[in-house]
């Protein structure tokens, strides 16, 4: 099944992107971020962001260190930005 993209933003090298129901009743919001050749899943918590510990494995593809370093880092320092993006791709 493939699940419609709901809508993503590209900060820096990093293309965030949110996919409606991908995680039905997920209680964290997660983004799916492109880096390189690879995907991480970034979970937003309250005090901040991390690796998915919710949704499989949270590294996809080929990512180096500096690569995750790269999205934790931009998902951080845009934090309600990308959290905005996420509530934009809830039903309801």
């Amino acid at each position: 099944m493939v699940l419609p993209e709901v809508g993503s933003k590209r900060i820096g090298q990093v293309r965030f992107r949110a996919i409606s129901g991908d995680h039905a009743g997920a209680s964290v919001p997660h983004l799916h971020a492109d880096i390189g050749t690879g995907e991480v899943v970034v979970e937003f918590l309250l005090d901040g962001v991390r690796l998915s510990e919710a949704h499989g494995a949270p590294i996809r593809g080929a990512v180096t260190a500096r690569e995750l370093r790269v999205v934790l880092e931009t998902a951080r320092d845009s934090y309600d930005e990308l959290l905005a993006l996420w509530k934009a791709s809830q039903p309801g």
